[in-house]
Formats: C-alpha cells, structure tokens, sequence
C-alpha cells in the first residue's frame, strides 16, 4: 500500500462542497471535532448538512442527538434545506433522537442532579446506541447544553473525554457543537483542550456585507488544513462555502503583444502590453477610466476573444448605455456569449465570494481578457491590507491563466499626480496609466501617463488626449510646459504640433480634436494641411474668411520649425 492511498483512507470526507478542500480532504476518521460560535452562525446546518451529505455520497450512517429541542423540531429544520432527503431518514440512516429519549431508555429522566456514575451510564448509552446502528457520524447539539446539566467542570470534562474516546473507537467521527456567548472557543473552557479539532463559526465582523459568515479551523491534529478565514453563506442548498484562493508565485510569461485599442497607445507602450499583464488605470473621478476599460474590452471582443467585465459601481444597463454612445454594441457580444458581465454593489458579498464568482466564469469560458471596475469602489468597503490582498491574490489567478486584465482605481485628487500608492498595488500590477486633468493656461486638459510597464520600453511623457463619438484618442505629448505634476502648468516653450493642435481647436471648436486626429494619420505636413483646409472650405464648415486666417496661421507655425 502507498503512503499516499494510506494518507486518504484514514480521511472521511464531509462531502459538503468546497469543505473538503478547507481542510485537505476530510476529517481525521475517529475525530472528534468541536464546532463553536454564536447563535445564529450555521453550527447546526453544517451538521445536518454533514449528515445527510455523509449518507448519500458515501453510505455512512449518522445520529443527529439533540440536547435542547425535540426531534420533530430538528426535522421540520432539516426538511427546509434542499440536501435533506425523507428516503434517508431511520435507523442506520440519518437518525433523529434527543437527550430526553436517552435518558428515559437509562432510567435517568427523573433525575435532576447527575452524579459520576450516571454520566457513566449515559455516555455508555450513547456509545451503545452508535455501535449498534453502524454510525460512522455522529452530531451532539449541544455539548453546551449538557455543561449547564451537569454544573459541574469535573463531571463535564468527563463526559467530553469519555464521550469522544468512545466514538472514536467505534470509528465514528462526531461534532460537537458549542455555543459561544462570549470571547474564547468554549462556554466552560475544557472542549477546545479534549477535542481533536476546533472549528469556529461567525458572523461576519463588518455588518454592511449581507448574510455572510466566517468559518475558521482553529484546530485539526495530525492534519495540514486552511487556516485563513473562510466566508460562507446559508443558502437553500445549505452551506455555500468560499475558500480562499492561494497567490501563486509560479505562472508563464509571454512576449505577444497586446492591443488596447486607443489610437496612439500602443505606439507609447511599443506595441501594446504583454499578453497576461495588469493594467491599472488610475486617476480622479471624470478622467476617463471606464471609458478606456470599456475600449480595452470592446477591441477585445472586435478580436473575437471571450472578455469578462466586473462592475462594481455600474449596472450593465449603463455600460452599455455608454458603448453604445461611441458605437459599440456591447450587448451584441453578450448574446454571442463572447462577452459576460458580473455587477455586484461590493457589500453584496465578501472579498472571497467575489473572487469564486469571477473564477466560476474564467473556468467556464475560454476568458481572454478581464476588466474589475472598479479597486476604489472595493477600498471604500475593506481595509487597505485586504483589498491588496484581494489584488495580489486576484493577479496571480489572471497571470496563471495567461488572462490580460485592465482594473480602474480612483485617486482623491482632481489635479496633479495624487497618490498611485495610495492602496499600495503600485507593486502587484505590471503596468499602471494615470490619467488626469491638468490646467493649461486657465484651460483644463485631460492627459495620460504610463508610470510602469513592466519588461517593456514606454514613453514617459505626458500625452494630450480627447473622448470623441469614437472613444479615447491619444492626439499629441504635452511637451514644453513646467509644473505639470502640480496640475498647473506653465509654458516653457511649444511644439509645433502642439501650436497646431490649438489652432484646429480654436477655429474648429469641438470637432477640432477629431479633425486634427485625422490630419495626424495622414501626416501634418503643410501640404496635407492646406488640402485639408480646401476640403473643409468647399464642405461649408469653413467660411472664405476662415479659411484664410486657418491658412496664415498654420504657415506661420510651419515656418518655425
């Protein structure tokens, strides 16, 4: 027999999904687990779930003994989950029995103060009761309740011990649940000490997520286990269990080049970012960083790659209410199943449930591309540590499976450089764009930076940009102006390119920035412009007039160069 084959048989799997992989497979056959925690946190779901699981997958027979409620109070709580199952209900099954049946089969029922011999004979019944119905689980409910029986330490610590010796020679693993009024891991502090393992169940220390609980293996001996925090939830179903995704530092890197889809960005990163690297674009609130994750997703799908777009701040409704302003029909793509939209408020879920839910649709489909929208909205929520462990964890996921990923963080300020640390992820991404508004000579101007690219060559000065009816267009670098990281910058000298792309603005208005955009493609040469003028003169959008001032003015810039 190989160690690994005697490693699994002496596990016995819970068979309640996702449980297992907490804690490395199963419990310890034989032990004897105490589960703690308040009222209210699913101590009694999880066993109910425990056993009928525990039947139906692998046959194992299982006693649920109640020492505070009937048993047709247990049942009628039991039939209100979808893993209870009548056919399962009896002996050698899932079997319902309370302390008041024991104690009455012992003679004990009368009886208010126990003495040593009658925890004696009431573990002897409960022992005999396992052995003969073949139980390979068993659940006590509560062992808490049986402390306040006894009133007594001496008599409860023997009654824990024998209780779990016993079991646990009839090859039966058990629970055994405590309530937990106040801080510790016990009521009468002696469980925790007797007990193979411990696990503590919660609510949820920030109230504003809705119906999550915590669960945590404080203690499982002989065993290697998850120690984290787990979050779960109390669904229908019974327990929906969210395990926390390891950060692997261990994934492929690629040297393909992939496009954003924002004219003149790819030429500034050379030729785009690396296949399965992080973007996060940052700025103030306004600057354009939903529309540059909307583009980079758009030319995604444009590509016929399977794009996943995470919105936590927009419904689904107004992204695509706001593609279709620049003419992308987002929900085209949708229909084709090319692209999946997940919109969730950050307090619906903990920071674990929404990493399950982003991997649940990476795993189903071939994802190539993946937007979070935004950071900020996550950081308004947790602390600091925990978004950036959310981050780093999330990452590590998109760069093990080769995913190019784009995520937004709002900065607190409207002008100058703000804070690109100010959640410390500057380190965990590979690329970060930082957009923001700069003042111009009493003009606001929105601009783009690339402060990192990771492997990769980039430009570093500040690049002009505009939002038009086509999307985010790079038009030129500001160049020639000082303070530009204070936000206001003051002329130091002008670039012919630049003095050309005021003059396109200041006689064309509005549709000035597209129309330069255009001229640039073709090349701002004083030929290509002059042709450019006649056509907009003979198009009506240009009078005589201004067709010649246009001219003269453009004949003076080039006659700078």
């Amino acid at each position: 027999m190989s160690n690994s084959k005697a490693v699994s048989q002496s596990i016995r799997p819970t068979g309640i999904p996702k449980l297992d992989e907490v804690l490395h497979g199963g419990f310890p056959k034989g032990a004897a687990v105490l589960l703690t925690g308040a009222s209210g946190t699913g101590k009694t779901v999880l066993g109910l779930e425990w056993l009928f699981r525990g039947y139906a997958k692998y046959k194992e027979p299982g006693i649920y003994i109640s020492f505070t409620e009937s048993v047709s109070k247990m049942q009628a709580n039991s039939k209100s989950f979808a893993f209870h199952n009548d056919e399962h209900v009896g002996p050698r099954q899932v079997f319902f029995t309370d302390l008041r049946a024991i104690l009455k089969g012992v003679n004990l029922d009368q009886k208010e103060v126990f003495q040593s011999a009658d925890v004696n004979r009431l573990i002897e019944a409960i022992i005999n009761m396992v052995e003969q119905s073949g139980a390979k689980r068993v659940v006590i409910d509560s062992v808490t309740a049986m402390g306040y029986r006894l009133n007594n330490v001496s008599l409860f610590r023997n009654f824990i011990f024998q209780l779990s010796t016993g079991l646990a020679q009839s090859n039966a693993n058990s629970l055994l649940i405590s309530e937990l009024t106040e801080p510790g891991l016990s009521k009468f502090g002696v469980e925790e000490f007797i007990s193979d393992g411990i696990i503590k169940m919660s609510h949820c220390v920030a109230p504003c997520i809705k119906s999550s609980r915590i669960l945590q293996i404080i203690k499982l001996r002989g065993r290697q286990h998850d120690k984290n925090q787990i979050s779960f939830r109390i669904s229908a179903k019974g327990l929906i269990i969210y395990p926390r995704l390891k950060r692997i530092l261990n994934y492929p890197v690629s040297s393909r080049r992939v496009s954003i889809g924002v004219s003149g960005l790819d030429e500034i990163t050379s030729g785009g970012f690396f296949q399965g690297s992080s973007t996060v674009i940052t700025g103030a609130s306004g600057t354009g960083k939903t529309t540059l994750a909307l583009q980079f997703a758009y030319n995604g799908l444009k590509k016929s790659e399977e794009v996943l777009y995470v919105s936590f701040e927009e419904s689904k409704d107004q992204l695509f209410k706001q593609g279709m302003s620049f003419g992308w029909d987002l929900s085209k793509y949708e229909k084709n199943n090319k692209l999946k939209v997940l919109t969730s408020y950050p307090e619906e879920a903990f920071l674990d449930e929404h990493m399950q839910n982003i991997l649940g649709i990476i795993e189903q489909q071939n994802i190539k591309r993946v937007v979070i929208d935004s950071l900020s909205a996550l950081g308004n929520l947790f602390s600091t540590e925990m978004l950036r462990d959310f981050t780093a964890r999330l990452v590590s996921l998109l760069h093990q499976k080769k995913i190019t990923s784009v995520m937004t963080l709002a900065t607190s300020s409207l002008l100058g450089a703000g804070s690109i640390t100010e959640a410390h992820l500057s380190s965990l991404v590979d690329n970060i764009l930082m957009l923001r508004f700069v003042e111009v000579l009493g003009e606001l101007k929105q601009t783009l930076v690339v402060v990192k690219t990771r492997g990769s060559q980039h430009d570093s000065k500040l690049q002009l940009f505009v939002i038009n009816s086509q999307g985010f267009h790079i038009t030129t670098p500001l160049v020639g102006y000082e303070g530009l990281l204070s936000g206001i910058a003051h002329r130091a000298s002008h670039t012919a390119e630049e003095q050309l792309y005021d003059l396109f603005l200041d006689i064309l208005g509005p549709m000035g920035g597209s129309v330069f955009l255009e001229a640039k493609a073709n090349g701002l040469s004083k030929g290509n412009i002059e042709e450019l003028i006649e056509q907009l003169g003979k198009q009506g959008i240009l009078s005589e007039d201004r067709k010649e001032e246009f001219n003269s003015k453009a004949q003076q810039i080039f006659n700078q160069k």
